[in-house]
């Protein structure tokens, strides 16, 4: 889930805003529809799974999680719609709830963990994370000046394709952006290619990162 953290004063704390039904529908479709599924139907994907990839594969000559024959795009995409399956009950229950602050009874990262990530703390699945528009930790850090803002963009592998413009469309807003690509998966690929591209015409400084 996209995450900006505000420098201010006063104890850290978080605010969790949640995706309303149509909103999520809207920000899913192109995953479903990668698929020829009916996202209006998505609280019945776990029925629905095993006869989506089968006919897809029907279709195409190969099933959308076979790694060898499925093109990386639409092996992702499957993999992100089997964690959606997964995950029905949780995006379910949190669907239009009004927003939910996050007071940090230990650390920040691990109370919050949940609403930006594919698994909890103790590496269980997180099912409320695709329930999830956006995260706001605020709060003061040690040698920053209130008023910095640090933002965390969905980046250009977000399944929904709002997503990868909104990040791109966000880069010449942001004074340094930060580049993360993990050390394991040094290649570059076209979107990432791109959205160094976007960096290099926006006249910003650009900063890159390997993370083990």
């Amino acid at each position: 889930s996209p995450t900006d953290i505000e420098t201010s004063d006063g104890p850290r704390h978080a605010t969790v805003e949640f995706f309303t039904a149509e909103e999520f529908k809207e920000r899913m479709a192109d995953l479903f529809e990668t698929f020829g599924a009916d996202v209006d139907k998505w609280e019945s994907l776990p029925s629905m799974l095993d006869g989506i990839g089968t006919k897809y594969a029907n279709e195409r000559g190969y099933h959308p999680e076979n790694e060898q024959k499925a093109p990386p795009e639409i092996n992702g995409k499957w993999k992100d719609l089997v964690r959606l399956s997964e995950s029905v009950s949780g995006i379910r229950a949190n669907l239009g709830k009004s927003t939910k602050t996050v007071n940090g009874s230990g650390r920040v990262a691990d109370d919050i963990r949940p609403f930006i990530a594919l698994q909890k703390a103790d590496d269980t699945p997180s099912t409320e994370v695709f329930a999830v528009k956006k995260v706001t930790i605020r709060g003061d850090i040690p040698g920053l000046p209130p008023g910095v803002v640090f933002k965390d963009l969905a980046g250009v592998d977000a399944p929904d394709p709002r997503a990868r413009q909104e990040t791109m469309a966000a880069i010449p807003t942001l004074d340094v952006p930060v580049f993360v690509k993990a050390s394991d998966k040094p290649s570059i690929n076209d979107a990432e290619a791109q959205l160094i591209g976007r960096v290099r015409e926006s006249d910003v400084h650009g900063v890159a990162l390997n993370r083990t």
